[in-house]
């Protein structure tokens, strides 16, 4: 349960509790705290226990919520545009049709979580960790994800063109009309993935491991092959 005191003073404003938090060593607790369509523009949730909460909606601009705890935190819907997630723990965070354009989430736990249909443009990404997370139909528009984990996720209809993925653990992936054109994969871990019917036009693969992986019949300028 939420600590009624910390509630009250975020609904004094955002500008108030940044105070607060700017002059305290206190860490927040705001779990299971109903915070739909709340207004959170530059709100500083560093290191807050968000664990439950109910975000949906909420406009999270800009917000730090660098090494939050999100476990099962709902934010379907959310805009986190330039939003600062930067080792946050959201394991099974629901984050269906959120907006984390130009987020920073790198190093992020997003394990198990729903990401179904969100806009991660020009996020970072880089060591993040996805296993078993849903990417169903979001858009990694010239997302960072070096070094990331995406062992067993589910990419079906994911659009990475111009993403980078240098590194990457894509093992046993499935990339289901999967949208890779101009995405580079370099020394990426692609064993017994399947992109069978993804689209890979001047996909860079030097150095990728493909064994095992399935590729579409016709390969146009995968430079490693």
């Amino acid at each position: 349960m939420a600590n009624h005191n910390h509630v009250a003073l975020l609904q004094s404003g955002v500008e108030i509790w940044n105070k607060w938090r700017r002059t305290s060593s206190i860490r927040p607790d705001l779990s299971g705290a109903n915070l739909i369509l709340a207004d959170l523009n530059g709100i500083d949730f560093n290191g807050s226990n968000l664990i439950g909460a109910n975000l949906i909606g909420a406009d999270l601009r800009g917000a730090n919520l660098s090494k939050a705890y999100m476990i099962k935190t709902k934010l379907m819907g959310a805009d986190l545009r330039g939003a600062n997630l930067m080792s946050a723990i959201m394991r099974g965070t629901d984050m269906a049709e959120a907006d984390l354009s130009y987020a920073n989430l790198n190093q992020t736990d997003l394990i198990d979580s729903t990401l179904t249909g969100v806009n991660f443009y020009s996020a970072y990404l880089i060591r993040a960790v996805l296993k078993s997370a849903n990417l169903r139909e979001a858009s990694m528009i010239q997302a960072n994800l070096t070094l990331a984990d995406l062992y067993r996720t589910i990419l079906i209809s994911v659009n990475f063109r111009e993403a980078t993925l240098c590194q990457a653990n894509l093992i046993e992936v499935v990339l289901n009309r999967a949208i890779l054109d101009y995405a580079n994969l370099s020394e990426a871990d692609l064993r017994g993935a399947d992109l069978s019917t993804a689209s890979i036009q001047s996909v860079v693969l030097d150095g990728a491991d493909l064994r095992g992986t399935t590729l579409p019949q016709a390969v146009v300028t995968c430079p490693s092959l």
